[in-house]
């Protein structure tokens, strides 16, 4: 998933979550990124974990939300 730069801080990101389990009836939902968008996973709720540097310098999060 992703929101272009210019569209953040709009509750977009949230509304494509909302729609996924509202449509989808998901009970989990999965997500790896990095640090650029780690902040919204966890602002959403999502709990986050650490991979490390899957990538030389990035370091990656696994992101889950159990609804």
């Amino acid at each position: 998933m992703a929101v272009r730069a210019a569209n953040r801080e709009h509750g977009y990101g949230s509304q494509l979550i909302d729609l996924l389990i509202q449509k989808y009836k998901r009970k989990m939902i999965a997500a790896e990124t990095d640090q650029e968008a780690v902040g919204f996973y966890r602002k959403y709720g999502f709990q986050i974990k650490s991979l490390g540097e899957k990538y030389t310098g990035v370091e990656q999060f696994h992101c889950v939300y159990y609804v």
